[in-house]
């Protein structure tokens, strides 16, 4: 008979010992009053996240280790803002000054919906009849979309050798290495001391998708005293964004390869008058001259 009794006593400690663990309430935190600004999260930017936690649980937390998690690109790193709190009431908790994370969101993000989580480590007591210490955690997730951000970058190049002193088609290059639409797309090209513009100066590229492109035709003169090598070829470029119509505006020098060519001088008789020479008398000789090499003399 006190066996039984010693047996019914374990299996009610038992009990009392899995009541008490589960009225911790793993999930006893929630966020309340979240604000993520600004709107729209834009890649490259920074966003910030304000929050007050709310305790739904019958008694006070305590020992709380407030933190973020996220993966990659969101957050790649320990979280600059860990809040240790010694005690949180039941209740809101926050105060007027509510948490705060602000965060740096990469440049190559693809525009899409992320998911950015507010974990809490807490210590608690359970109902009885023990009322042992117990250990749990919230995880409390905040999902945000992000919108990409086009990145244009320019390149020239030339199917014929640009030449000093002479006239050359260069195709001008934009490339969108952003991972979001640049809308109505302007390539200026200045005059400079490399080169000279022979046509027009200002083109427009319209819409260029991420990772796509768009090209120009540019006529240029190349100065007389450009050396063999690389030249660089000043650009302004400016584009709209898609998300708040901001334009972007930017110089470039883009790298033009130049080709120092050897002039070869050919001359000869074009003709004379009168066609026979008699002693005498006067000829007057018509000459040519002709380059036939691949630089300027």
């Amino acid at each position: 008979m006190e066996h039984k009794h010693a047996l019914s006593a374990a299996i009610l400690l038992a009990l009392a010992l899995m009541v008490s663990t589960a009225g911790a309430q793993s999930d006893a935190l929630s966020l309340a009053n979240l604000a993520v600004y600004p709107q729209p999260a834009v890649a490259g930017g920074n966003i910030t996240l304000a929050f007050q936690l709310y305790n739904s649980y019958v008694n006070q937390l305590s020992q709380v280790n407030l933190g973020l998690e996220g993966t990659y690109p969101l957050l790649n790193y320990s979280p600059s803002a860990t809040y240790l709190i010694s005690q949180i009431p039941e209740g809101l908790y926050g105060g007027t000054v509510p948490f705060t994370y602000k965060i740096h969101l990469p440049r190559n993000m693809n525009a899409g919906t992320y998911t950015l989580d507010v974990v809490a480590t807490y210590q608690t007591t359970g109902p009885g009849p023990t009322y042992s210490p117990v250990s749990s955690s919230s995880t409390m997730p905040v999902t945000l979309y992000v919108r990409g951000a086009p990145n244009i970058k320019l390149t020239a190049s030339s199917q014929t050798a640009i030449s000093p002193g002479l006239q050359s088609t260069v195709t001008i290059t934009a490339l969108n290495v952003g991972t979001d639409n640049a809308t109505d797309i302007i390539v200026t090209i200045p005059n400079s001391r490399n080169f000279s513009i022979a046509g027009s100066s200002m083109f427009n590229l319209g819409t260029v998708g991420p990772q796509r492109s768009a090209m120009a035709s540019a006529i240029l003169i190349a100065n007389s005293t450009l050396q063999q090598g690389t030249a660089m070829l000043p650009v302004t470029v400016s584009y709209e964004t898609q998300y708040n119509s901001t334009i972007k505006t930017y110089n470039q020098s883009v790298p033009v390869t130049v080709s120092l060519g050897v002039p070869n001088i050919v001359v000869g008789v074009a003709g004379a008058a009168p066609s026979s020479l008699y002693p005498g008398t006067n000829q007057t000789l018509m000459l040519y001259v002709q380059n036939i090499g691949s630089g300027i003399a």
